[in-house]
């Protein structure tokens, strides 16, 4: 670096004198006027100088991130990816609108952990399920992670948030009565009860019910064909004598076997209908997806193994469906019985004790 650097020639003041700096950067000319104490002062001040300006020049200032909102990258981007690769397209639909308005006006740079702490709360004080949310957590975690992919936020802060802890052992069965009460309460829907049928004597799930098209239908063979899965593994249920009279009666005015009324398209949702009847009889604690966990009890419960009532099911993990095994713990318990018959009951110790008295001394009648 040639800077060069001088003193003027009139008197300056002595505790802050005067110095001319002249330097060139690219045949272009900077100079100026310096104040310092002496002439080492002054040549590290007009080093600074260069130094700024060598970093105006070369080192430009980074650009400023890009600012998207929440909502433009929901629409623009995530709802796109989730309708190729995610069977739970729907269900992000209705999620995502939930999120951006909570979310409504601000960017994905902008959102959080501690925004998404107060989502958590207002959903809760909604009075929705720990586990609804977990689910709607899991679904902007998701939107986070394609944006950080996409370079448009530098992080997920849903990483930062703790999910609710949830029992996920929860099994809840319809029993012999509250079944036939849930037909009656259903009336004349007829498509509301062949879709409970379904699910009752396939175990399969409410948007696998819904996915389902005539090409997926083997009749020849009494076979289902499960695709756009949870666990994306396609399968094969068999179809049982009452579920291939429901399927056989569907009109065919769709590829779809179950259609909407109102479009004639897929079938979406059913969760209006069915809880009405569920309420008229007087079900409680029951939710539509309980249907599948029945099937999977009524399997056990009259033998079934495990590992076939997990292929039934599309369970990956066998330990999934040990939940299932009511029978099972009811046949050891009564296994556990008969045990009985080869040890009759002893007398307890006391008892003994007590007895050996009163004939030690017997009481004196009056």
């Amino acid at each position: 670096m040639k800077n060069r650097i001088w003193k003027p020639g009139e008197k300056g003041n002595p505790c802050a004198q005067h110095y001319y700096y002249q330097f060139f950067q690219r045949k272009k000319r900077y100079r100026g006027v310096l104040e310092a104490r002496n002439p080492e002062q002054a040549k590290q001040a007009a080093q600074k100088v260069w130094d700024e300006e060598w970093s105006k020049r070369y080192d430009p200032e980074p650009p400023e991130p890009e600012q998207v909102l929440f909502a433009d990258f929901v629409e623009e981007t995530y709802l796109p990816w989730s309708r190729i690769h995610k069977a739970s397209h729907d269900d992000d639909v209705r999620t995502t609108s939930v999120l951006t308005n909570f979310f409504k006006g601000k960017n994905l740079r902008e959102i959080k952990p501690a925004m998404i702490e107060q989502y958590k709360a207002k959903r809760i004080g909604a009075g929705r399920a720990p586990a609804t949310v977990n689910r709607e957590l899991s679904v902007l975690s998701k939107v986070f992670t394609l944006a950080v992919r996409h370079e448009k936020a530098d992080l997920n802060p849903c990483q930062s948030v703790e999910r609710f802890a949830l029992d996920n052992e929860r099994v809840r069965y319809l029993t012999e009565d509250e079944e036939h009460r849930l037909f009656q309460a259903m009336g004349d829907n007829e498509q509301l009860k062949d879709i409970v049928t379904v699910a009752l004597h396939t175990g399969m799930r409410r948007g696998e019910i819904f996915n389902l098209k005539w090409f997926d239908l083997d009749f020849d063979r009494g076979l289902i064909q499960v695709r756009k899965t949870k666990t994306k593994l396609n399968r094969v249920v068999p179809m049982n004598a009452r579920v291939r009279e429901v399927l056989n009666q569907q009109r065919r005015t769709s590829e779809f076997v179950f259609t909407s009324l109102k479009t004639g398209g897929r079938l979406k949702d059913v969760k209006k209908a069915f809880n009405t009847a569920r309420i008229e009889a007087g079900i409680s604690d029951f939710q539509l997806r309980d249907l599948r966990h029945s099937c999977a009890t009524r399997l056990s419960d009259i033998g079934e193994e495990l590992v076939t009532v997990a292929e039934i099911l599309g369970h990956t993990d066998i330990r999934m469906t040990k939940r299932y095994s009511h029978g099972m713990q009811e046949r050891k318990r009564e296994a556990l019985e008969k045990l009985v018959s080869f040890s009759p009951r002893q007398p307890h110790a006391k008892n003994v004790r007590k007895q050996k008295r009163q004939g030690a001394h017997p009481a004196v009648s009056t």
